[in-house]
């Protein structure tokens, strides 16, 4: 009888070689892939975070928009108050506006304001709206201090520098149009030549986006810019 033989094969494996090209072949492959996730997220924040200046500066310019057009002009009032700064603790949630700046009525085309102060129609209140910086401790990811929109209501206003002052307008009255992740870089109040008794207002506002992963010459613009030019439209007898 005849006897078959199977000669058993042995156990190959891969090379010492081998295997440091496939670890670098592997390592290269998750370093690419890990850039570009990494650079996805950031541009999906960073688009967040741009749709929600985009918002905060629409929405502010549309309210006042809605408001000062139906408003008597006599009830409308532009001031500078650059110089007092507003104070916010987030922490608290309530905020505190130093009162020891000057405060100027802009009445022509030659000044800019940063605060004004309107009578809506069909209401007894006034309400303020003012832009101030931050203090120098609240600023944003890059180092820039932070900027705010404030608003407010009051029944009775006396003097208009009080608007904004605690020992006549609590803090907690107050009210922040923009929202933690948007900061005002600067915002623009100015009175246009008009020959009617009806004003013309223009409002510029700069802001940006407090998260942002990019440089500031990168291809997505961290400022947005917004211009509004509202005219009243009350009958004038």
């Amino acid at each position: 009888m005849k006897k078959n033989f199977y000669k058993r094969k042995g156990y190959e494996g891969f090379s010492l070689i081998e295997m440091l090209i496939t670890t670098v072949i592997l390592g290269f492959i998750m370093l690419i892939s890990a850039l570009v996730l990494t650079t996805l997220i950031k541009v999906s924040v960073t688009t967040t975070n741009k749709a929600r200046v985009r918002t905060d500066s629409e929405y502010i310019l549309e309210y006042l928009r809605r408001t000062i057009r139906t408003t008597n002009p006599d009830y409308v009032h532009i001031y500078d108050s650059a110089e007092r700064r507003y104070d916010y603790a987030a922490r608290e949630g309530k905020g505190n506006v130093q009162t020891n700046g000057s405060f100027q009525e802009i009445t022509d085309s030659t000044g800019t304001g940063n605060e004004i102060h309107f009578m809506p129609n069909g209401t007894t209140k006034w309400v303020c709206l003012a832009y101030y910086k931050g203090v120098s401790s609240d600023k944003d990811n890059k180092g820039n201090e932070k900027g705010y929109i404030l608003k407010t209501t009051v029944d009775n206003l006396p003097d208009h520098k009080d608007c904004f002052s605690n020992d006549f307008n609590d803090s907690s009255n107050y009210m922040i149009l923009n929202t933690r992740f948007v900061n005002i870089e600067d915002f623009r109040i100015k009175l246009q030549d008009t020959t009617e008794k009806n004003k013309v207002i223009q409002f510029d506002l700069k802001a940006s986006a407090i998260y942002w992963y990019f440089a500031r010459t990168g291809i997505l613009s961290k400022s947005f810019y917004r211009q509004a030019i509202v005219k009243t439209e009350r009958v004038m007898w």
